[in-house]
């Protein structure tokens, strides 16, 4: 490396702070004969240039354990949900009342789209029969009771007992992939929601997920072909056998 070479690496700025910075831990760390800082004229060219290689080294060293540490805390506090229109996915959040006393926690969904468009898809299963039903399908632990969280979304835990929250994903909106098309009260989009557990405004849970729109599969299709501008009435075989009356919803009435 040639003089102007060097003198351009110790007068890089972020060099100068990766100097101070090591040269802080050192002294933090006992070593008062650490290098000095590469704007010192009694130190010599070389030492500063090989301090530089080793503060170059240690953060390649540790790059990887750096990024693998963040991307670990993240993976903790994050999950995907994949949300098919018309079908309800679900999450979980467990909340645990480790004071001696009873404690009152309050229960809230921060959802984009909702404050946009005004639509609640994402929601807090509070009702005891719908609670008892979903644990009978095994999708969330029985509680203690089920009278434990009301329709206010607030949650009363007594001294040392926890309860595994149940939230309900639901959307019947259209999928669109495309990166021309934004969301909307008809399109549904990639987005983050995130659950919030507080007690006493103080959040002591909460949850990222991160909400992934997949197209709706197509399980039937039927082919009928007639004369051009011909008059004629198609009729679908019951290919559902419904012991009781059929709920729809049509997500673009005016398509």
């Amino acid at each position: 490396m040639t003089q102007v070479q060097l003198q351009a690496t110790l007068d890089n700025p972020d060099m100068k702070k990766k100097l101070r910075v090591d040269r802080v831990r050192k002294m933090m760390m006992g070593q008062q004969t650490a290098p000095m800082q590469s704007n010192d004229n009694k130190q010599p060219e070389w030492k500063k240039y090989k301090t530089l290689q080793e503060i170059d080294m240690i953060r390649q060293t540790k790059k990887d354990m750096i990024i693998g540490q963040v991307m670990g805390n993240y993976l903790d506090k994050s999950k995907q949900v994949t949300v098919v229109p018309g079908e309800i996915s679900f999450e979980t959040l467990t909340v645990s009342n480790e004071t001696a006393e009873r404690c009152v926690y309050e229960v809230s969904v921060e959802d984009e789209d909702r404050n946009l468009f005004g639509i609640e898809e994402v929601t807090l299963v509070y009702i005891p029969n719908e609670i008892e039903q979903w644990v009978k399908k095994g999708k969330v632990k029985k509680p203690s009771s089920y009278d434990l969280i009301t329709d206010t979304n607030t949650v009363c835990l007594p001294p040392g007992e926890s309860v595994q929250l149940l939230f309900k994903f639901q959307t019947f909106r259209d999928v669109s992939h495309s990166t021309q098309v934004p969301a909307s009260d008809n399109i549904i989009k990639q987005r983050s929601v995130r659950l919030v557990v507080s007690r006493n405004r103080q959040v002591v849970r909460q949850l990222e997920c991160n909400v992934m729109p997949m197209f709706s599969p197509v399980d039937h299709v039927f082919r009928y072909f007639e004369p051009e501008q011909s008059y004629f009435k198609v009729r679908i075989p019951p290919f559902l056998q419904l012991t009781e009356e059929i709920h729809t919803k049509v997500s673009r009435q005016n398509a």
